[in-house]
């Protein structure tokens, strides 16, 4: 069975591994879902990004979101 991917729609993010209670974003609660989270995805009407976290050397790591524009991939980078 595939796994659901955690989503932001708006400014809450639903998991499903834990469907019972949403958080919303930019709260601590976001903060300490996000610290051990490896991927999720954005909702909004302009698309769908998915988020992935990336690791380079013993940092902590980095976010880069992809998106698809007329079947082509889109790669954006945050830190």
């Amino acid at each position: 069975m595939a796994r659901a991917t955690p989503h932001v729609a708006g400014i809450t993010l639903f998991d499903p591994a834990n469907a019972a209670q949403a958080i919303k974003v930019d709260t601590p609660a976001w903060y300490t879902w996000l610290a051990g989270a490896t991927t999720f995805a954005f909702i909004m009407p302009s698309g769908r990004f998915t988020a992935l976290k990336a690791q380079r050397g013993p940092a902590d790591g980095y976010w880069r979101a992809y998106c698809k524009h007329a079947g082509v991939k889109a790669d954006l980078l945050f830190d």
